[in-house]
């Protein structure tokens, strides 16, 4: 099981940093996509922001168990909003925020539950309690 974590790990590490790089970069591709949205384009810089770090702390969570599950579940709950947003974008609606659920969203919640006992730990480390 655990490799299988890596690999998933490794794979939507890569994945979130290379679309945080295009978002940070303004590609066509992601302009096009908030103009048909109707969203400012300064959210698609706050969650670039948030991805282009959390991208690589779901690699290193490949020996920092805790940093995959920080960032896998703040990249949820960022999912989460990006869900929301297509289902409430004109033209995109149910099955584009279905998508965004099924392929990132709930990985995300599943790496963030895999890892939680690491996590915590160096959580409550670091507040004492």
């Amino acid at each position: 099981m655990i490799y299988l974590s890596y690999v998933a790990l490794v794979l939507f590490g890569i994945f979130f940093t290379g679309a945080a790089a295009l978002k940070l970069s303004r590609h066509p591709h992601f302009i096009e996509e908030f103009d048909s949205m109707r969203i400012p384009y300064v959210l698609a810089y706050v969650s670039g922001s948030v991805e282009i770090i959390c991208g690589p702390a779901l690699i290193a969570g490949i020996w920092i168990p805790a940093a995959a599950g920080i960032a896998s579940a703040i990249l949820f709950c960022v999912m989460l909003g990006a869900s929301l947003t297509n289902f409430l974008s004109v033209g995109r609606g149910l099955k584009m925020a279905i998508g965004v659920l099924v392929v990132f969203a709930l990985p995300m919640l599943l790496i963030a539950l895999y890892y939680m006992d690491a996590t915590m730990s160096v959580l409550t480390a670091i507040t004492g309690a």
